[in-house]
This record gives C-alpha cells, sequence and structure tokens, in this order.
C-alpha cells in the first residue's frame, strides 16, 4: 500500500514537473463558459495570462484583434485598464482592428485611441482582398507572443469556449511583428499593397529549454499578403492531416468546405476523406452554429464515412438568460497523432483561407500535443456534446439578435 501511494507520489511530481516545464515553452490558455464543466483545472484563464502580459510590458503592445467589445465591470475591464496603466508608464501601444466589425463597435476602440501612447488603426480588409481582418493575437516587448481564438470581447472571456498559447519566444515574436507591421501599413494605405520578398522563408523555430526542444511555425493567410512565403495555412494544414497516420482530433466554430458564392471547395474534406480511407480515426468536433445549410449536410456527409466521427456541441444558455453571440464553442485547433498540432483564428472555409487575415501557430512537440488532446477530450466527453445523426433535420440556433451566421 506504502509503495503504491509513494508511486503515485512521484507521478503526480512528474507530471506537476512536465507541466511546469512546458509553461515555460508554451502554454495553453483557455476561456471557460461560466456554469459549464468544461474548466480544466492545470491550464490558466485567458483574463489571467492577458493581464500578466500586459502588465509585464516594458515598451511595446501591438495587438491585431477582430474587434475589441467591452460591458461595463465585466472580465475584460482589468484587461482594457491594465492597458491604459501601461500606456501612461509610456509603452507604446498599437491596435489593428477589423473595418467590419468597427462599424459595431466602436467604442471602446475610439476611447483607447484618445488616450496617449496608443494609436488604432482600422483595417479595411474587404477591400483590400475580399475578407476579414479576422487574427487574433499580441505581442509584448517583441518578446512575448499570445494567440488563438479569444476575441477581445467580454464574452469570449466569460461565455465562451476558447483555447490559445502563451509563447516566450523573441525569433517568433519577431515574425508576427513582421506581420503587424504589414497591416499597420496596410491599414492606411489599403491600395498601396506591399511589395513582398518572394525568396523570405522561415524555418520551425526551436524553443530550447534544458533537454527539451519545441519546434514552431507561425502561419498566416492569405496567401498573397504574408511577410514570408512559406507560412500559407491552407498548406500546412493539408500536409499536417497527410502527415497523420493514427488520429486526427479537431475542433473548430464551423466547417464549411464552400466558397463564398457557394461553390464546393474540396480540399480539407477530401484531405479528411483520404485520411480516414487509410485508416486514420478522424474527430471532428463542431459548434452548433454548423446547423446551419450547407454546413450541416457536409457534416453529414461526413459522418457516414468509416472511421470518421463528428459531434456537435451546444452550450446551454446563461442563467442569466441569452446572450448574443455567445454560449458557443469557439475553438480552432487540430492535433495528430499525439505530436504535433495548430492553433489559429480561422475557421475551415474557403475565405478564411484566401480572403481573410488569419493567424496561428503549427506545435511540433509530444508532451503539449498531448496536453491538447486532453483538452479536446474533455470537450469531446462532455455533456454538451453529442453525434451528427445523419437523418436528423437540425434547426439552427439563434445566435445574436438576429438568426443569420455571423462571423467570429
Amino acid at each position: 500500500m506504502k509503495y503504491k501511494l509513494k508511486t503515485m507520489l512521484v507521478a503526480l511530481i512528474l507530471a506537476f514537473s512536465l507541466y511546469a516545464q512546458e509553461s515555460k515553452l508554451i502554454e495553453l490558455v483557455e476561456s471557460i463558459p461560466s456554469e459549464t464543466e468544461l474548466d480544466m483545472p492545470d491550464i490558466r484563464n485567458t483574463q489571467d495570462v492577458m493581464l500578466e502580459m500586459i502588465n509585464q510590458a516594458d515598451r511595446y503592445i501591438d495587438i491585431e484583434t477582430f474587434y475589441i467589445s467591452e460591458k461595463p465591470e465585466s472580465m475584460l475591464s482589468p484587461i482594457l485598464s491594465a492597458l491604459t496603466a501601461a500606456a501612461e508608464r509610456e509603452v507604446k501601444i498599437r491596435i489593428i482592428s477589423d473595418a467590419v466589425f468597427y462599424e459595431k463597435y466602436p467604442e471602446t476602440l475610439d476611447a483607447l485611441n484618445k488616450k496617449a501612447n496608443i494609436e488604432v488603426r482600422i483595417i479595411d480588409f474587404n477591400e483590400i482582398a475580399g475578407g476579414v481582418m479576422h487574427a487574433k493575437y499580441f505581442v509584448v516587448d517583441r518578446r512575448y507572443l499570445f494567440l488563438g481564438s479569444q476575441n477581445w470581447d467580454w464574452r469570449s472571456l466569460e461565455h465562451i469556449h476558447e483555447l490559445g498559447v502563451r509563447v516566450h519566444d523573441h525569433v517568433l515574436s519577431l515574425a508576427f511583428t513582421r506581420l503587424f507591421n504589414m497591416d499597420w501599413k496596410l491599414a492606411q494605405q489599403p491600395k498601396k499593397q506591399p511589395v513582398l520578398e518572394k525568396n523570405l522563408t522561415l524555418t520551425p523555430i526551436e524553443l530550447l529549454d534544458k533537454d527539451r526542444t519545441v519546434k514552431v511555425l507561425p502561419l498566416f493567410t492569405p496567401e498573397n499578403l504574408m511577410p514570408y512565403s512559406n507560412l500559407w495555412t491552407e498548406k500546412h494544414l493539408l500536409d499536417l492531416i497527410q502527415y497523420a497516420k493514427e488520429f486526427i482530433s479537431l475542433q473548430l466554430l464551423t466547417y464549411s468546405p464552400t466558397t463564398k458564392s457557394g461553390s464546393f471547395y474540396p480540399p480539407f474534406h477530401q484531405a479528411l476523406i483520404d485520411a480516414a480511407g487509410r485508416g486514420v480515426k478522424v474527430r471532428l468536433l463542431i459548434s452548433d452554429w454548423s446547423k446551419r445549410k450547407p454546413m450541416i449536410d457536409y457534416l453529414k456527409n461526413l459522418a457516414m464515412i468509416e472511421n470518421i466521427e463528428i459531434r456537435l456541441s451546444t452550450i446551454p444558455e446563461s442563467s442569466k438568460g441569452h446572450i448574443p453571440y455567445a454560449r458557443v464553442d469557439h475553438c480552432k485547433y487540430m492535433v495528430v497523432d499525439n505530436e504535433r498540432f495548430w492553433i489559429g483564428s480561422a475557421n475551415w472555409s474557403h475565405s478564411y483561407f484566401h480572403q481573410s487575415r488569419n493567424a496561428g501557430l503549427l506545435v511540433i512537440d509530444a508532451l503539449t500535443s498531448r496536453n491538447v488532446e486532453a483538452f479536446f477530450l474533455n470537450a469531446w466527453q462532455s455533456p454538451y456534446a453529442y453525434p451528427v445523426d445523419p437523418k436528423t433535420d437540425y434547426v439552427p440556433p439563434i445566435i445574436g439578435e438576429k438568426t443569420h451566421q455571423e462571423s467570429h
């Protein structure tokens, strides 16, 4: 009995040591909808990590985010106060946000733009490339990077399921700073497209700690507007699916292999079918925002294929009542064989990869991949997930004041 207890204690100490070691290199960050069972105790919450990063800033904070939406005295309020405090200690803060959603949520951005040492630019990615500026990342002092599915939205912190990562690395942060600087100029002169260096590439960046090496590669969209020519997200995601030998775990807000005009766009759909055909176990966890046509029909199609299992996720409403554009699984990541994973801001349809700005990471590391897989299984096995039934006529949920699909 004593031996068993000692063995368990050693295992717990080892697990804690491995997690602490992981946190020095790359740390997972989650947002949990209140009143749900989705919390992972070993993963810090978004508000805590964002506050820590902002409070440690000495010189610079660059934020590129889809939009900013605050509710007074919400979990976003301390973060915005920390930004103001950073500006007051003369940290230079730059913010880029999307033009379409700025029209919906201008108040907070306008207020920030009036403060000393904070400058906001609005980028019209529809004019530039036909899409939206959908990225969600920020860089502190050219050393610390945060990215993921989290918008700067009070709902994202309190009522939406999200996954992001914090990385401490100068080289990686500089790669994102190059992207930010490109969009900073585009926001001011959208018709003056940058001259891209076609031969400028980036190899996987090695994060070193003692005997462990984590490899990370930044990934961007669209292909024709990137600071490096070899970092297009779609290509690397297809390569990642092709790499899979045992399993693929994929969680998304929406999955729709279509263009804006509604025509079929097959690369991802076919890649998942091909992976299943060679014996890879494919699992997709998709939010119930995908119950709309044609999205649900493509999911039903996949669900009938051997080795592919699809579940929808419905987060119950808050006890306080309906909250527009909230109470949803918003994560965007894919784990392959517990060896490598992608995490980013792109939902899976043509426009996110070809017309919109998105940013993510490809990570090659068994330890972190296992932790992402544990995050996936926690949601997959939760009471909020249920199998797609090809015979069911699904009713789309109301996601806002209107019933049309919003892009988040």
